[in-house]
């Protein structure tokens, strides 16, 4: 699965991408964005009777991504303006924890829309999708996990300019996964992310998590999340997700389940050059 998902890769990689060059017409423009991921999350559970365990793990990363085309941040949020510019893009993995590969292309003559990750040791993933209108995305994916099994869904995605002056981000979607180990179940996702832009600059959002599970209790999850880019060219993110996959059943031999993460909390740091 990995050799034929890095041939593809390099494939469209080749063929799409230009010579590589950092300079810039203006101060409004970027090629070039570093980023750099804190995540804390703590966990507990239960299994059989009375044998309880908790954990708390931190894990860090570095990711660069290579714009092939100059993005402009003259209009709408800094935050989707790789988005809204439909930019071609290739990330590369920098150091941390896990290390994630990945190549997201915008068909401009003909709108449709190809992304590929990898994550080492952990899964593989593809987009395929339409641009519907200039700040309007339907698409589908599916992934496959080393650990699980298979995951498809459908999304969508749109970006609206207020009358204000202010902008309003909302992505919707639907994911189904199978995970193929001991216990063989599937679960099924409804989610919905909203995020409200003051300015281009500062934004304040929400996502909810509703997690239906053919083995364990259904259950749901709500992020919170706030983004500022302090100046033209650096952004700070902190996100707080509470709640999330709080699973409770029974084990094949009667005994009791359950396991909790009772929260997430991430950090985040962005620099564009």
């Amino acid at each position: 699965m990995k050799t034929k998902f890095t041939a593809l890769f390099l494939a469209l990689v080749s063929a799409t991408a230009p010579t590589i060059a950092l300079a810039h017409d203006n101060d409004d423009t970027y090629n070039l964005e570093i980023e750099y991921n804190s995540h804390t999350v703590k966990e507990q559970g239960v299994f059989g009777s009375g044998n309880s365990w908790s954990h708390t793990n931190n894990t860090t990363n570095w990711l660069f991504t290579y714009y092939f085309d100059e993005i402009s941040t003259e209009t709408g949020p800094r935050a989707e303006a790789a988005f809204l510019n439909r930019a071609n893009s290739l990330t590369m993995p920098g150091g941390g924890n896990e290390s994630s590969l990945g190549f997201e292309y915008f068909g401009k003559d003909y709108d449709f829309y190809v992304s590929l990750q990898n994550k080492e040791n952990i899964h593989d993933q593809m987009h395929l999708g339409w641009m519907v209108d200039t700040n309007w995305l339907v698409a589908a994916h599916g992934k496959y996990s080393n650990f699980s099994g298979g995951t498809y869904g459908i999304y969508t995605k749109r970006v609206f300019s207020l009358d204000n002056g202010d902008f309003f981000n909302v992505k919707l979607g639907y994911d189904k996964n199978r995970f193929a180990t001991t216990y063989n179940y599937d679960t099924e996702q409804f989610y919905v992310e909203m995020d409200y832009y003051v300015d281009q600059d500062l934004s304040f959002g929400v996502t909810i998590t509703d997690n239906q599970d053919d083995y364990f209790d259904d259950s749901y999850s709500v992020e919170y999340r706030a983004s500022w880019f302090v100046t033209d060219e650096m952004s700070v993110g902190l996100s707080y997700t509470d709640g999330t996959a709080d699973k409770q059943g029974f084990l094949q031999d009667g005994s009791a389940f359950s396991h909790k993460v009772d929260h997430v909390l991430s950090a985040q740091v962005k620099w564009r050059f």
